[in-house]
């Protein structure tokens, strides 16, 4: 696990208040990375993503191939005939 070092003098108590964006940037990616699968469920993070966002990144990386035989095996009828739709559209 990695760690940074922030100085940081006070003669008593006090609250500190970090940066997130300051903080993440400090840290390994793999290190946030192991940390979120080993703490927060799939579907939490699923929750919060955008559902767009995800479609659209899912469906850039496959392949025609997987994708179509994604489609039949998992989505519903009208799922179907919306990409079947899509499809005639964009010939």
């Amino acid at each position: 696990m990695g760690y940074f070092n922030m100085s940081v003098r006070v003669d008593q108590d006090v609250d500190v208040e970090l940066d997130t964006d300051e903080v993440l940037s400090n840290m390994d990616q793999s290190d946030i990375l192991d940390y979120v699968s080993a703490n927060i469920s799939v579907e939490e993070v699923l929750d919060g993503m955008d559902r767009d966002e995800v479609r659209e990144q899912v469906m850039s990386r496959m392949d025609h191939d997987t994708l179509q035989r994604e489609v039949l095996q998992n989505c519903s009828l009208s799922a179907l005939l919306r990409a079947i739709a899509d499809k005639l559209d964009n010939q």
